[in-house]
């Protein structure tokens, strides 16, 4: 989803709403792909789904 946002042309907010959140989380998930915080590289050794669960997890508290 949020390899998806990056792409030419792409609208967060459309992107979001297929998806069924809000700009606000994707623009957030965003920075923090940015910022190295979330790694786009499916050969990540992240991509288990322990860091984004952290991460989610923690963007709601």
């Amino acid at each position: 989803m949020v390899q998806e946002s990056f792409a030419p042309g792409a609208s967060v907010s459309a992107v979001a709403r297929r998806h069924g959140i809000s700009p606000q989380q994707l623009t957030g998930w965003r920075r923090a792909a940015r910022d190295g915080l979330l790694p786009l590289d499916p050969s990540s050794r992240w991509l288990d789904g322990t860091f984004y669960l952290v991460f989610l997890l923690s963007a709601w508290i």
